[in-house]
């Protein structure tokens, strides 16, 4: 059973999205993932997002959609989430390459299990990441996810990407094609999922369809749009 909440309003500017002709791709500090721009020009003048790899693809969009020409955006593979104590140090050196080559820097990572290490570091050298210990927080809204949370702990959460992605990272991911009995002590506690769809299309509706399948629970889809972050990349384009 599928169940809707009410669509957040995107003010119809996803439809509208073009792809521009002034995109840049350049080898990123650490080689391991492209920045990506959409004017060249002088970066002393431009804000560089560090961000994880399972945001750059809506990060791109809403760039596009509000013609942020003054922001660029690195990433770091998303596959760290295994490992995460390796995001720190990965976001760090990011941080210490565009220092002196950015007007200003943010991130775009939650806690996302570095244990309270990324924020330590990001005080330490000044910079700002998008409010919420994890990507399900910002896209949701802060009081929003804690209200879902409050309703059913046991909630497995998808975002566009996990959506795409569900059999890489969680079951290849966990080892679940090799054994299939640990299924239960991985996934055993949960009693829903909840889709958070950036933008709902057919084909990635199926893909929800298809995880909750897999875990036997009933699926909830909330149309969040992309709000989350283009409140975070807003500030840097007042300035």
């Amino acid at each position: 059973m599928t169940e809707r909440n009410a669509p957040v309003r995107r003010g119809g500017r996803a439809a509208r999205l073009e792809r521009r002709p002034e995109v840049r791709r350049e080898l990123a500090a650490d080689g391991n993932v492209n920045t990506w721009a959409l004017t060249p020009g002088d970066p002393a003048a431009r804000t560089l997002v560090i961000a994880c790899g399972a945001l750059i693809a809506e990060l791109r969009q809403v760039i596009e959609l509000n013609r942020f020409e003054h922001i660029e955006l690195t990433g770091i593979p998303a596959d760290f989430h295994v490992t995460p104590d390796k995001i720190t140090g990965a976001v760090e050196a990011k941080i210490r390459w565009a220092r002196d080559r950015y007007a200003s820097i943010l991130v775009g990572f939650g806690d996302c299990g570095t244990r309270g290490a990324l924020d330590a570091m990001l005080e330490r050298e000044g910079i700002s990441r998008i409010e919420g210990a994890h990507c399900y927080a910002f896209y949701t809204g802060l009081e929003a996810f804690d209200a879902m949370q409050e309703e059913e702990i046991g909630t497995f959460y998808l975002t566009d990407f996990l959506a795409r992605h569900f059999e890489a990272f969680s079951v290849k991911g966990l080892g679940l094609d090799r054994h299939p009995e640990l299924k239960d002590t991985y996934f055993g506690h949960y009693r829903r999922v909840v889709y958070l769809a950036q933008i709902l299309t057919p084909e990635r509706e199926k893909r929800a369809q298809d995880v909750a399948a897999w875990f036997g629970l009933p699926l909830i889809i909330r149309d969040t749009g992309l709000m989350g972050l283009e409140r975070f990349l807003a500030g840097p384009a007042k300035t």
